[in-house]
């Protein structure tokens, strides 16, 4: 990662927003639905069957 284009200040929310490129709204959703998965809250594949 080019540690120039992070500014020393920058906020968690406008890193996401400036260098990942997400919402930090779809950001947090994201990390939100992974953490379920790993905590046992929700099975992919029943999920996924879901979806599909």
């Amino acid at each position: 990662m080019h540690t120039d284009l992070i500014e020393e200040n920058m906020s968690l929310k406008e890193f996401i927003e400036n260098i990942v490129g997400m919402s930090f709204e779809d950001y947090q959703n994201k990390v939100n639905y992974l953490d379920k998965i790993l905590q046992g809250e929700i099975n992919v594949e029943s999920d996924l069957a879901r979806l599909t």
